[in-house]
């Protein structure tokens, strides 16, 4: 059965995969990479079950906790290309919130040699793995910060999964994973957006963008930003249903914006959503 979900997958992304704003080189090198680390996926770590996390790829080796969420972030950022912007910008200002190991900011660099990054990662384990990826791969002109995005400066709790280092689940929302509490660093959007305009911010911060989002509403920060990349966090935990009022905030502020989600049933009520959007002007 797991072996028919990924074949499953892999036919789901290609509609996504072929119409990639990319040029038709990297488009090859990335089905190629795709085709092979997927192999190594499928023979070496589901059906002998081995333990791998190391992946070469596009140039870069990179390091991680788990291949298989390795896998998973290579097919939606590279394959999918969920971050795949477009600008005539050679050397675009990027924000890279909720940067895990690295792979967006890495997607970025690949396309746009000369890009500046900012990117931000609350977990200290996941941050050291970020630190390593970057720095191992000799990446310039990107700045590391080990935070977390709050309307507030300071401190706040944070949730990770103590069985599963660099979970993408990671937040300051105990309804979206309360394994183990820890303590981080917090900081505000408006520092970055105060230096400057942005070309691209990527925000996937598990549960926190409606406070972030509102925040740079009220500052009239929008301004700042060109394009955003949104995943929303739809029924986190027993939160009311508040896409509406989220999606009225970039109305209000001069975006349009495209929308991918699904949810299998649909008719089903209180299920939790993960939605990608994407604003542009």
């Amino acid at each position: 059965m797991r072996l028919k979900t990924t074949f499953g997958n892999w036919l789901n992304d290609v509609p996504f995969f072929l119409r990639l704003p990319l040029e038709k080189k990297k488009k090859i090198r990335i089905l190629c990479t795709f085709v092979r680390i997927s192999f190594v996926y499928v023979i070496y770590i589901r059906l002998l079950g081995m333990r791998r996390t190391r992946i070469r790829f596009l140039g870069f080796d990179i390091h991680g906790f788990d291949y298989e969420t390795m896998y998973y972030l290579f097919e939606e950022i590279f394959l999918r290309g969920e971050y795949a912007f477009t600008t005539s910008n050679n050397a675009p200002r990027i924000l890279d919130c909720g940067a895990n190991i690295g792979y967006a900011t890495l997607f970025f660099k690949w396309r746009y040699p000369k890009a500046i990054i900012d990117a931000l990662e609350p977990d200290p384990a996941t941050f050291a793995m970020l630190q390593k990826n970057i720095t191992h791969n000799n990446i310039e002109n990107v700045t590391l910060h080990n935070t977390a995005l709050s309307a507030n400066e300071g401190i706040t709790s944070f949730f990770i999964d103590d069985k599963l280092e660099g979970s993408l689940s990671m937040s300051t929302n105990p309804e979206r994973v309360s394994s183990k509490r820890i303590d981080v660093h917090t900081e505000s959007l408006k520092k970055y957006l105060r230096e400057g305009t942005v070309d691209f911010l990527k925000l996937d911060v598990e549960g926190a963008e409606a406070e972030i989002i509102s925040q740079l509403d009220t500052l009239s920060l929008f301004t700042h930003i060109r394009e955003m990349a949104i995943e929303y966090h739809h029924h986190i935990g027993n939160s009311p249903s508040c896409l509406g009022e989220f999606l009225a905030i970039l109305e209000s502020n001069g975006f349009q914006y495209q929308i991918n989600a699904r949810s299998i049933p649909v008719c089903t009520g209180n299920k939790f959503q993960d939605i990608n959007i994407y604003c542009y002007r």
